[in-house]
């Protein structure tokens, strides 16, 4: 590649390797030359879908060609050559793995409650999407970054990129990673958002320009009214074996709480009619338990009853 783009050799074989960057071995070469080299030459560059940018792209690499000297040609004369090929090729590529030529498609999807979803993105990021959760993402990420939007609760597995950083857009937050394993519980309509560590470094983003990074092992959880963060260590397993094992794990939770909890997982809503219930608080651990052997559960440990129907009652025995 060196010497056809240094004008050492020759026409021929300038066109033989034009042809070979057609192939789908060449153009796994071209995508390991773009990881190694084309992002990190571009690191300051602004967003990929707007025009400036997609100028500076295609300005950036007639440079490159022209600093090599390519037979002392302009880019106009060297378009009967490879490079301008390679060129487009490189281009062409780049637009079927980011946002380049044309804005994203935006994927918008919702979880329903009682079910569970697994998302695998193009760059390998996986998003372990709880009940009653909603995210939109791009179907293709853009030049610079990754970004999406969450409205509930998931567990993230990230795909290492230090040129292109992996956004999570929340209500009045937002997550920044490069390559990471958390898991995050932020519903708009709740007051609080988590973020659990388990490997790498996470950044949280709020308020007025303000930051909080995250090791492993930690536990965040920000007030979106008080505009305050509270670290602590985490307890219990990961957010992945929670979702994996449909694990619901109580800690002086109050009934409250769990009841809001047990319609997520299962889908089925409660209707208390003695408040009395609310007065207890519960801590015990379940895994792929069926409604009614939670109902059971609590029953025992506590003076509550519950009586089935499409709408669950409560009430204290």
């Amino acid at each position: 590649m060196n010497k056809v783009l240094a004008g050492e050799a020759g026409k021929e074989k300038a066109r033989e390797w034009g042809r070979w960057l057609a192939t789908d071995e060449g153009q796994a070469y071209l995508a390991a030359q773009m990881d190694a080299d084309f992002f990190e030459e571009r690191e300051n560059m602004d967003d990929g879908i707007c025009e400036e940018s997609r100028k500076r792209v295609f300005c950036n690499l007639q440079k490159k060609i022209s600093r090599r000297r390519f037979a002392g040609l302009t880019l106009k004369v060297v378009a009967a050559m490879v490079p301008v090929a390679a060129v487009i090729a490189i281009l062409l590529y780049l637009n079927t793995q980011v946002s380049l030529f044309e804005p994203p498609f935006y994927q918008d999807i919702y979880v329903a409650k009682g079910e569970r979803m697994q998302i695998a993105f193009q760059d390998g990021t996986r998003v372990y999407l709880y009940p009653g959760s909603r995210l939109c993402y791009p179907d293709k990420f853009g030049l610079t970054e990754r970004r999406v939007t969450l409205d509930g609760e998931a567990y993230f597995e990230v795909s290492k990129n230090s040129h292109r950083p992996f956004i999570v857009d929340l209500d009045k937050a937002s997550i920044r990673v490069t390559g990471t394993s958390f898991h995050l519980q932020a519903y708009a309509c709740e007051p609080d958002i988590t973020v659990e560590l388990d490997e790498g470094q996470v950044d949280l983003l709020y308020g007025d320009r303000q930051e909080y990074s995250l090791r492993p092992g930690e536990s965040l959880i920000y007030n979106k009214v008080k505009n305050a963060c509270i670290l602590q260590l985490q307890e219990g397993v990961s957010g992945l074996i929670r979702w994996k094992e449909q694990e619901i794990d109580f800690r002086n939770t109050p009934m409250k709480e769990v009841l809001k909890e047990l319609d997520l997982h299962y889908g089925v809503p409660f209707c208390v009619g003695d408040t009395v219930v609310y007065q207890y608080s519960y801590t015990f651990c379940v895994k792929k338990a069926s409604l009614e052997e939670v109902m059971k559960t609590l029953e025992i440990i506590s003076p509550v009853r519950f009586q089935k129907g499409d709408t669950i009652r409560v009430r204290m025995k």
